[in-house]
């Protein structure tokens, strides 16, 4: 197919046309990367102050700022687990439980948010997840001997007294392996 001069426009005028959504897309990404940040900051500050509020056991004022800063930043691990531990300390174990969960699925990867969970379930006497929540734990850090001793527990608790003897059995294992090194 030949160039002709109405080809040679017609290219020029998509090449036009693409350039200017190009620009446009970068535009809009450069805002919603500049309010990510301001909301990534302001939820820093409300996480600031509400550890601060935790540390001087003003578990409703953490509350308040951890939900503001999930309001900020709603995929913050931190803030939800902090909030569920808040809500831990008020014995409102339902809510804990919730804040952990949701802290999971921001960060899977911590053991940590799988113990306290695990805590929180055993406290509300549902024990197969909080078996389930100690066994992920053990998976992430398994030279930590809380998991295993609190999987025994439970596992005690669920009337399986082979499996909780062997929980029992690993935590002394890790502990004392911990304690050699």
């Amino acid at each position: 197919m030949a160039k002709t001069p109405e080809n040679k426009v017609h290219q020029n005028q998509e090449i036009t046309e693409t350039e200017s959504v190009v620009s446009k897309s970068a535009d809009n990404f450069m805002e919603r990367s500049q309010q990510d940040l301001q909301n990534f900051q302001a939820a820093a500050e409300h996480i600031s102050q509400a550890v601060e509020a935790l540390d001087n056991k003003n578990f409703d004022q953490a509350i308040e700022q951890f939900q503001k800063a999930i309001q900020q930043n709603q995929e913050s691990a931190e803030a939800h687990f902090y909030l569920g531990l808040s809500y831990f300390m008020l014995e409102q174990y339902e809510e804990a439980v919730i804040s952990y969960k949701t802290a999971i699925a921001c960060e899977p990867g911590d053991s940590m948010m799988y113990l306290h969970l695990g805590i929180a379930c055993q406290i509300l006497n549902r024990l197969e997840e909080a078996a389930e929540a100690y066994k992920h734990a053990i998976a992430l850090n398994p030279d930590d001997p809380e998991g295993y001793s609190k999987l025994g527990a439970v596992l005690s608790d669920l009337g399986q007294r082979d499996e909780a003897r062997i929980a029992f059995k690993k935590a002394i294992a890790v502990k004392l392996n911990a304690t050699d090194s």
